[in-house]
């Protein structure tokens, strides 16, 4: 019996550049299809940023009026580390 072809495909690469202030959702929403599209085809997925550090969807001081609400993800690479072999790059709108 021959191995199915998802297995035998090589993974898509993916990856989503952050930035300060990025817009959640348009990070979340094609993660969560890209997640349910993992289930039946290779994929690997970099998040790329300046830094390791964490990266916030705070936007700059002032513009919450008083709220202290974000999120935050942590990159997998750097600009200066990644691959840069992607065959898709996500880049969020945002505030940055």
């Amino acid at each position: 019996m021959s191995p199915s072809p998802s297995t035998t495909r090589l993974p898509m690469k993916i990856a989503i550049i952050l930035y300060p202030s990025f817009q959640l959702l348009d990070v979340a929403g094609p993660l969560d299809a890209l997640n349910i599209l993992s289930y039946t085809h290779p994929l690997t997925l970099s998040i790329v940023a300046a830094s390791l550090t964490p990266i916030s969807t705070q936007t700059a001081a002032g513009t919450q009026r008083g709220s202290v609400f974000a999120q935050s993800i942590v990159p997998t690479h750097t600009f200066e580390t990644a691959l840069w072999d992607w065959d898709v790059v996500i880049v969020p709108g945002g505030w940055g």
